[in-house]
């Protein structure tokens, strides 16, 4: 049985969806922006160039940089996130996608990394400048790290496009680590 996919819509091999009414993982905004970066960082066959995807959720990321060529590892701490990234991994045939159930933290146990994609981890760590670190010390060449912000202006702000349209939320004021 197909767990629950959240975020993550991800193509099976053979031809279904992982969560058919979200646009598909290739199409995802910050795919596209880490494709063309790792295009650019790394032209041609990618064949031996590892990559890390640092808290993977679903492995939608992980499962997309192996079809473009890299061995990539998707390391998720998530047990729930995990299973479902194990779920993929027997229907899709891609040889040089593997999955830890693991924390980010030991990203050193794994690489070092060709390139490491960090999206939407970073804010949830307590001690952030001490990852950015270890990650500088696994990355080879490329670290893209995608991170949520806020404005210094606190109130109400709206969802962004494609999410529930209207509905407001409140921040709460900034931290800094």
């Amino acid at each position: 049985m197909m767990p629950t996919f959240t975020a993550h819509n991800i193509r099976l091999d053979d031809g279904t969806f992982t969560k058919p009414d979200a646009r598909p993982m290739h199409e995802y905004p910050r795919f596209i922006a880490a494709r063309d970066l790792l295009n650019t960082a790394f032209p041609g066959d990618k064949t031996g160039l590892r990559i890390a995807d640092l808290g993977c959720l679903e492995g939608g990321f992980a499962v997309e940089f192996a079809r473009m060529g890299f061995d990539a590892l998707g390391i998720e701490v998530r047990k729930s996130n995990f299973e479902a990234c194990e779920f993929v991994k027997q229907r899709v045939d891609l040889p040089n996608l593997t999955f830890a159930h693991d924390n980010a933290w030991n990203v050193a146990r794994y690489g070092p990394f060709d390139a490491i994609f960090c999206s939407g981890l970073l804010y949830h760590l307590d001690r952030p400048r001490e990852f950015l670190r270890l990650l500088s010390s696994q990355t080879r060449r490329l670290l893209i790290l995608d991170t949520h912000f806020a404005t210094d202006r606190f109130g109400q702000v709206r969802f962004l496009p494609g999410r529930v349209r209207g509905t407001k939320f409140r921040l709460s004021r900034l931290t800094t680590n």
